[in-house]
């Protein structure tokens, strides 16, 4: 198989994962504010997603299409990926806090780990799941 061809199918798993984070954030944000039921603007729920999605979801999706593109990730080193993200991204907005009050803001971590941490864990099986399905019988050479 030509490096052409892998590159697509990493694409399509990027892809698949990214449609799988969007749902789960379109999900979450239901989920965790039910009185947003009754919004009338449903342009606004699918704008939320997307920037759900690419917040959470972008550099993980990068950093896996990259090993996708060597070998098939496994689904213990894309969801540790896609967490370790989310983790840094707590870190480095708590850092602030943190410094300037003493104390660890433990809302923050409700709110910025804990709530997204599902659709951080979804990106990272999605993905794995697809390229698995997708690249496994792939070999990475050109003969």
């Amino acid at each position: 198989m030509s490096t052409d061809q892998r590159l697509a199918k990493v694409g399509l798993c990027i892809v698949i994962a990214f449609g799988m984070t969007m749902a789960m954030c379109v999900v979450t944000y239901f989920a965790y504010w039910p009185p947003r039921w009754h919004l009338h603007a449903p342009g606004l729920v699918w704008v939320t997603a997307l920037l759900d999605a690419l917040y959470i979801a972008a550099i993980p999706l990068l950093i896996l299409g990259l090993v996708g593109l060597r070998r098939t990730p496994g689904v213990a080193v894309c969801t540790a990926v896609a967490s370790a993200w989310l983790l840094l991204l707590f870190l480095i907005r708590a850092r602030h806090p943190w410094t300037y009050y003493g104390a660890f803001p433990a809302w923050m971590f409700m709110r910025d780990f804990v709530q997204p941490l599902p659709v951080s864990l979804a990106v990272g099986l999605a993905f794995a799941v697809s390229a698995r399905r997708v690249l496994s019988a792939v070999p990475c050479t050109d003969r």
